[in-house]
């Protein structure tokens, strides 16, 4: 296991910061058993908080299985993606590797079970052959080769993946944050339904942002030829 309930804890907080936050999570992986979790506000300061193994403890509570967090988390991974790392990167948003990178379902190779929900996720978010090729084989897979599987969204050098990162927060966090927190809560409730409840819930959930004030500043400031200035409400 990787990381354990002091994350939970911290997730939780996150989760619940004021919606007009929006803050993106930054998970880095690397060498064996850690993890950096960086929190933003914005995309100005930046807390790094580094956690160990906790014994004894539910790991898919740690994994991001199940966790309604419709803020955007963003992955940068610049080392061994295995284990809970390879887990709780099923529950993230946007991924990026430096091309040392690894990743692998391992569990099989030590007669062991991936049941943080990486046998459920991964093969919704990547073509089928390619899923079970991971799951199957239990190969540790470099970066380029899962970049070719659809895991990632870019391989950048090592010295710049951490500004690769706050890009696409930057770009992200440009966007109305009650919009964007909908359109990822419609994506992830809506792959655990049947296609015509997923209809549904969108149809729901678009009503609610069509209700926002936001909703009414986003096409004003396009025909006044300004910057949107977003209340999240």
């Amino acid at each position: 296991p990787l990381l354990r309930e002091a994350f939970m804890g911290w997730v939780v907080g996150f989760a619940a910061a004021p919606l007009i936050l929006l803050y993106p999570l930054f998970l880095i992986f690397f060498g064996r058993g850690f993890a950096t979790i960086i929190a933003m506000s914005g995309v100005a300061a930046v807390t790094p908080i580094i956690l160990k193994t906790v014994e004894g403890l539910d790991g898919t509570r740690a994994v991001l299985r199940g966790a309604k967090i419709w803020k955007p988390i963003i992955a940068a991974v610049n080392g061994y993606c295995t284990a809970g790392g390879m887990e709780m990167l099923g529950g993230v948003d946007i991924r990026l590797a430096c091309p040392e990178a690894q990743f692998a379902v391992m569990e099989p190779k030590r007669g062991l079970f991936a049941g943080g929900g990486t046998t459920v996720r991964l093969p919704r978010q990547i073509p089928f052959p390619h899923a079970m090729e991971f799951l199957l084989c239990a190969d540790l897979v470099p970066a380029e080769r899962a970049m070719a599987m659809g895991l990632l969204n870019a391989i950048v050098p090592r010295d710049e993946l951490l500004d690769a990162a706050y890009d696409y927060a930057r770009r992200i966090t440009a966007n109305a944050p009650l919009a964007v927190q909908a359109t990822k809560r419609s994506v992830w409730e809506g792959l655990g339904m049947p296609l015509k409840d997923a209809y549904r819930n969108e149809s729901a959930i678009s009503s609610e942002i069509f209700a926002t004030e936001d909703a009414k500043e986003g096409p004003r400031a396009f025909a006044e030829k300004r910057p949107p200035r977003w209340q999240g409400k």
